[in-house]
């Protein structure tokens, strides 16, 4: 018998900052985490700022990109030695 590959449960955060994750909104939920792993919910990029299904629905992954790649952001990374990885690297 196969079974599957057992899902690891990670805490989250960024959930209710989709599409509008500014430098000051990363920087609370930075100083707000505790121990362990944790996934950040974004979608940072470079695009229109809609969804063509539902035109009417903006989303800023040009504001998520500058918050994440901030100097202000990657210096508080680096002090609380956190690490960005992406979903998949953090499964493996």
């Amino acid at each position: 018998m196969v079974r599957p590959a057992r899902r690891r449960r990670v805490k989250a955060v960024g959930l209710f900052d989709s599409g509008g994750l500014s430098e000051a909104r990363l920087l609370k939920l930075l100083s707000r985490l505790g121990e362990g792993d944790w996934e950040l919910m974004c979608h940072p990029g470079l695009g229109p700022g809609t969804v063509p299904e539902d035109p009417a629905w903006r989303y800023d992954w040009e504001a998520e990109l500058a918050a994440l790649c901030s100097p202000r952001v990657r210096e508080v990374l680096r002090k609380r030695e956190i690490t960005l990885v992406s979903y998949r690297a953090l499964a493996a």
